[in-house]
């Protein structure tokens, strides 16, 4: 990951170091979010969506049963019930936040942090149109090595600014691919 800061800022900034360190922490969790997501923009590692025999189920019209069918595809092939989460967009879970579980009910899909009772958090990370349900406790992290900080003054000489390359070599292992299901194409 890099973030880019201004000469001057290192030279007069106070606490440099806490706001360098910030941005540090920020750029490499954006990257960790991404390789564990496997978003195809980060191309490796493959994450839970690059990773072969997770379930599909088209989002098309999503609703309390569709997410519930989803559940029920990931406990069947070994996910922990009561660890199962949901992870989507900002997009998806205002949709789902207006989206009644029942016609005149006046109970939504997505509400109080649950989607259909499923606790949810929301990725930048996670690709448009898209929600993955599963039991996140079936993914290990494994990192290589330190992570390698290096610094170019030569870019934006011009400008003064100065780059700063933060890399930690991870690689992302799904234990059950079937404890996770991608619904995509949300509408």
């Amino acid at each position: 990951m890099i973030f880019t800061v201004s000469e001057a800022l290192l030279k007069q900034g106070e606490n440099v170091d806490q706001y360098l360190g910030e941005q540090g922490a920020g750029a490499l969790e954006k990257g960790l979010d991404a390789a564990f997501i496997g978003n195809a923009s980060h191309p490796a590692p493959v994450g839970i969506l690059g990773t072969n025999g997770i379930n599909t189920q088209s989002g098309s019209s999503l609703n309390l049963s569709g997410l519930l069918a989803a559940q029920r595809l990931v406990v069947a092939a070994g996910a922990n019930d009561s660890a199962v989460r949901i992870l989507t967009t900002a997009s998806v879970r205002e949709s789902l936040s207006q989206r009644e579980t029942i016609s005149t009910s006046g109970r939504m899909v997505w509400e109080r942090g649950a989607a259909a009772g499923i606790p949810g958090v929301v990725s930048i990370n996670c690709p448009a149109s898209t929600a993955i349900v599963g039991d996140f406790g079936q993914i290990v992290i494994c990192t290589f090595g330190p992570i390698e900080i290096a610094i170019d003054k030569s870019a934006g000489f011009a400008t003064g600014q100065i780059s700063f390359r933060l890399m930690q070599l991870v690689d992302v292992a799904v234990l059950t691919a079937g404890a996770f299901c991608k619904v995509s194409s949300i509408s």
